[in-house]
């Protein structure tokens, strides 16, 4: 009975020794198990696959994104849109400044105004910028110039409003600063005399080839015989003195030093030459058509030119650059302690020292760089914020010297105050 039972179970479940019905199960379990494992590897095989080609696609993207110059354009438009246009005061004002005449002018045929109140006192005016450098190998940012053609816009709503046919100025253009918009203009193309506006082109030049700001320098002694004898405007900076290029820089724009343009000029380029092929250069890269330089300071040339379109261009690109719109928009400025100036001392804007109030209608003027010879006349670069926006206006060739009323300066509140009329009318 026992070894019926045992064969029975034998033959059933099949012995060590022989195939039966255990030993089909067993294969049948091990081809499944292979068969999972396949599917496994096939699976992780394909997930391999798929994350290299995603890896390959992205690469691909990026690259065609940087030879675009992608990136350079959204940088672009988000400096645009950020800059800075908030108004600071709200009213109305006439042609508000002082006729203080010719005093702490060095001669006649710079715009500048030797030095001012010596003293150490540097008051919020002078704050500005973030103070550190920008970019790649030079102060605020990269060299390439992104697109800065100007648009028409004198028949929108605001542009018809405004009349510059009785300014002073015969030559003159307002320009949306964010937009590029010229909501006004008359001889914009012209060709004149920069005067001093050229020194606009020479801060930036210095700032883009410029590392660090504070470095100090020494003012070389053979600049100064060529510059008396063109009775240029100086800064006060003396021979042999040690002063930083930041403070050189404000020296540029607010008294109108040209000792400080042919001093930053021989540090930056070795001489002046080099240095006035590079402003031609950035011109050219700006797009300024109509602009050819042959010095650093504006005295004049006859080819020695440019067009007040040319200058709005010029000045729209060079205000995002945060130092230079720090130094241009600026009252006084106040240098450190030098081994000529143990106090430092002080100079003033040659704007701002004719002016009891900035205030236009809507705003008021921010900044400004004023220019005179006697071949380009009265000239100024203005910058003003205006209801939340800010615009630039270029006017040149007023009559008038540093002895006469400010004829520039007037031209400036007129504009600036028809615009803030007929951005308020338009608002309404």
């Amino acid at each position: 009975m026992n070894q019926n039972r045992k064969q029975q179970f034998q033959s059933y479940h099949g012995s060590s020794n022989e195939d039966g019905p255990h030993y089909a199960k067993s294969a049948s379990m091990r081809g499944y198990r292979n068969t999972k494992a396949r599917f496994r590897l096939a699976k992780r095989r394909r997930r391999r696959r798929n994350l290299m080609i995603m890896l390959l696609t992205i690469v691909c993207l990026v690259s065609v994104v940087f030879a675009l110059g992608i990136p350079q354009q959204i940088h672009n438009v988000y400096g645009m849109l950020t800059d800075p246009g908030s108004s600071k005061a709200q009213g109305s004002s006439g042609n508000s400044f002082r006729n203080a005449g010719g005093t702490g002018d060095v001669g006649g045929s710079g715009d500048g105004g030797g030095m001012g109140d010596v003293g150490a006192w540097k008051g919020p005016e002078d704050a500005g910028g973030t103070g550190d450098a920008g970019g790649t190998g030079s102060m605020g940012g990269a060299n390439i110039a992104p697109t800065l053609e100007l648009v028409d816009g004198k028949n929108t709503d605001i542009g018809s409003r405004i009349d510059l046919t009785r300014l002073y100025s015969p030559n003159a253009i307002l320009v949306a600063l964010d937009s590029g918009e010229i909501l006004a203009g008359q001889n914009e193309d012209k060709r004149i005399y920069p005067a001093s506006l050229t020194k606009i082109m020479t801060a930036l030049v210095v700032l883009e080839n410029t590392q660090d700001w504070e470095e100090c320098m020494t003012m070389p002694e053979e600049i100064y015989s060529g510059l008396y004898a063109e009775d240029a405007s100086m800064a006060g900076f003396q021979a042999g003195e040690k002063a930083s290029i930041k403070a050189l820089l404000y020296g540029i724009i607010l008294p109108s030093g040209a000792e400080c343009c042919e001093a930053l000029a021989l540090h930056v380029a070795g001489s002046k030459e080099n240095f006035v092929d590079m402003m031609n250069q950035k011109a050219q890269e700006l797009g300024m058509e109509n602009t050819h330089f042959r010095n650093t300071t504006g005295l004049h040339n006859e080819n020695h030119y440019t067009t007040v379109r040319d200058l709005a261009v010029l000045l729209r690109y060079a205000l995002r650059n945060d130092h230079f719109r720090e130094v241009f928009t600026a009252h006084r400025y106040s240098t450190a302690s030098t081994n000529i100036h143990p106090d430092g001392f002080t100079f003033n804007s040659t704007l701002f020292r004719y002016v009891e109030s900035s205030v236009v209608t809507g705003g008021e003027i921010i900044g400004g760089k004023t220019g005179y010879t006697g071949e380009a006349g009265l000239c100024l670069a203005s910058l003003a914020a205006i209801s939340g926006r800010e615009y630039i206006l270029i006017t040149t060739g007023a009559d008038g010297n540093h002895e006469t009323e400010q004829f520039h300066i007037t031209d400036a509140f007129t504009v600036f105050n028809q615009l803030g009329a007929s951005v308020s009318a338009g608002q309404q």
